[in-house]
């Protein structure tokens, strides 16, 4: 079994971590961030959510990348 760490976004400074529900004290670093975002890759990924009032539209390229929705959704 892996290890389950918990990702996060603090959208004051638009920082993206983890950390491991044992250890809540100690940031990790996100070491997948240009990860593709889905499979297979997309140059746009539209993101609709009942807890926001507007869509959130990340464009890459190159294909979306985790890094882009969590820059996107920082931005807006």
């Amino acid at each position: 079994m892996g290890m389950r760490l918990t990702k996060r976004l603090n959208l004051c400074p638009g920082q993206t971590g983890g950390y491991h529900p044992e250890q809540r004290e100690r940031d990790l670093p996100f070491m997948h961030k240009e990860e593709p975002a889905t499979f297979p890759r997309v140059q746009q990924l539209i993101i609709i959510s009942e807890i926001s009032p507007w869509c959130t539209i990340v464009r890459n390229d190159k294909g979306v990348t985790l890094n882009d929705v969590c820059q996107q959704i920082w931005k807006e």
